[in-house]
């Protein structure tokens, strides 16, 4: 009797991605990494103080990346935010 593998559906699988494939040369998220890779951040870096200690941290580049393209999202209504109404939900004070 041949044997297989057995296949699960609902278990979650890695797969493999090359993000700098993904960018595609010209759109707002390439023009995004391409311009914040050049950017000086050594200011935010000073602020760190796990050389020693404590665990490692995200890179402040890799930060800002996340902000500025949820932000741009938002900005042009892109449909990715309007399935995820809790990212960068904006907070009125009265």
């Amino acid at each position: 009797m041949a044997r297989f593998k057995e296949s699960d559906i609902t278990q979650g699988q890695f797969i493999a991605v090359n993000l700098s494939e993904q960018l595609i040369p010209g759109t707002f998220e390439w023009t995004l990494n391409y311009l914040i890779d050049r950017m000086d951040l050594s200011l935010f870096e000073e602020k760190y103080n796990n050389d020693e200690k404590g665990a490692s941290a995200y890179q402040p580049k890799a930060l800002l990346k996340i902000i500025l393209l949820l932000k741009h999202l938002q900005e042009t209504k892109n449909p990715i935010m309007q399935q995820s109404p809790l990212l960068f939900q904006q907070t009125t004070k009265k």
